[in-house]
């Protein structure tokens, strides 16, 4: 991963100091909207599109020329997740958790198309050096805020107060985003892109799954009742209601891998200027 990070960002130092200008204007202003997912601890595969939530935003991108690009944005992503939908790994069925967490970032990323893009006339001997089409691939850094909550009853509760692993985590974070696109330039003022972007995070808690059940009574006394019908859920399950709680130090999550989170839109943008 590190090694593709900075053969990424090579690669845009040398297209950024070799850019050529573009015939389009260098200022663009857009809406986003897709769907976001999640890797973790209550996610058996490593990709899965099963259980996605939504994704919008808006964002700022300035190109430097026909090949490089930085963008700004901010999105409101919504990831989930529950061990029930997986009833062939017994542990997870058993360990019965779930959640639910509304992510706000806000980042900046670096772009290089593969292509020169911008507006192409077929009578116009200039525009010929350029495409209406590009790949490109980025990577950049954003700052997050999130909150894991899970249902209760009839209500979602915030699950970091409650320190359903006796851990108190953060919720403000910083994660490296990178990924590829496809981008469209169908006119001058008109810009559209499909885009596929990973979040690399520096927390293993997106999910406040992590590590190993804490001891009952202390975490009773930390967090009362509600702590503690939080942090471990399987015997809530009507089939199987004698299951009972896990000795302190029995692993609840895997603390060796933080987790991920994907982010896939579809946006629309209006370029400004001449």
């Amino acid at each position: 991963m590190k090694k593709l990070l900075l053969t990424m960002t090579a690669i845009g130092f040398v297209t950024l100091t070799n850019a050529q200008g573009s015939n389009t204007s260098s200022n663009e202003l857009g809406i986003q909207t897709g769907f976001s997912t999640y890797l973790g601890d209550l996610i058996k595969s490593n990709v899965t599109y099963s259980q996605a939530g939504w994704a919008n935003g808006i964002y700022y991108r300035h190109n430097f020329g026909s090949r490089v690009a930085v963008k700004g944005f901010a999105n409101l992503a919504r990831v989930w997740a529950s061990d029930h939908r997986d009833q062939t790994d017994i542990y997870r069925y058993r360990r019965n958790l779930s959640f639910r967490n509304d992510i706000v970032e806000v980042g900046a990323q670096a772009e290089i198309n593969l292509f020169r893009l911008g507006t192409f006339h077929a009578n116009n001997q200039s525009d010929k050096k350029y495409s209406m089409f590009s790949p490109y691939v980025f990577a950049g850094i954003n700052f997050f805020r999130h909150n894991p909550k899970a249902l209760y009853k009839a209500d979602w509760v915030a699950l970091q107060p409650l320190l359903t692993e006796g851990v108190k985590y953060s919720l403000n974070q910083f994660a490296v985003p990178f990924g590829l696109g496809f981008k469209l330039q169908p006119n001058a003022r008109i810009a559209l892109a499909l885009e596929f972007g990973a979040r690399l995070t520096f927390t293993d808690y997106i999910d406040d799954v992590s590590g190993t059940y804490p001891d009952l009574a202390a975490l009773n006394t930390t967090g009362g009742d509600l702590a503690t019908q939080m942090s471990y859920r399987g015997d809530k399950r009507n089939s199987k209601p004698n299951y009972t709680w896990p000795k302190a130090g029995t692993k609840r999550g895997n603390s060796s891998d933080n987790d991920w989170y994907t982010v896939t839109q579809f946006s629309l943008g209006y370029r400004l200027g001449k």
